[in-house]
């Protein structure tokens, strides 16, 4: 009987198909994975800026206030100690899945005029009110620091509050 034998050819690897590559290092993966982290972030707070039309509120959208008064300092500058009224201007947002109403306004100075209440606000709506601050008769050298706040029919937001401070 004449077997013949099977012949397995043997193929050498190279030495490039041997090599084995090395991971990154774990500072390279700890820099991607957090910038990628970053970014991500920066993309939601960017679509909840474009949503309601500042960072500051997509901030705090996005730490769980629904309804938020902008800003919480105002400023008073190049006052006219001369002209009868002041306006000051507050803009509140509500993020909110429900309408609310500022039902009262309480100041700490009779200069702050009340506004005209009730003021609805729908869900997803933001509004600009305007506080007139009177200062004529007022000392220019005396400093002027004082509060207004707005009660809302919310239970979960019953009241926001803005300072209104003179530079």
């Amino acid at each position: 009987m004449d077997s013949t034998k099977a012949v397995i050819p043997t193929v050498k690897k190279s030495t490039a198909e041997k090599k084995v590559s090395k991971p990154w290092p774990v500072w390279v993966r700890a820099v991607l994975t957090s910038s990628a982290v970053a970014l991500l972030l920066f993309a939601v707070v960017s679509g909840f800026a474009y949503k309601w039309g500042s960072y500051s509120l997509a901030l705090d959208y996005l730490a769980g206030s629904r309804v938020v008064m902008t800003p919480g300092i105002a400023y008073l500058e190049n006052l006219d100690f001369t002209n009868d009224v002041q306006p000051v201007e507050f803009t509140i947002a509500n993020m909110s899945d429900h309408p609310i109403a500022i039902v009262r306004q309480r100041v700490t100075c009779g200069c702050i005029s009340k506004i005209q209440l009730p003021v609805a606000i729908p869900s997803g709506e933001k509004i600009i009110v305007v506080v007139p601050v009177r200062l004529k008769g007022r000392d220019p050298g005396q400093p002027f620091r004082e509060r207004v706040a707005f009660t809302t029919d919310d239970p979960d937001h019953f009241e926001l509050s803005a300072l209104i401070h003179r530079n």
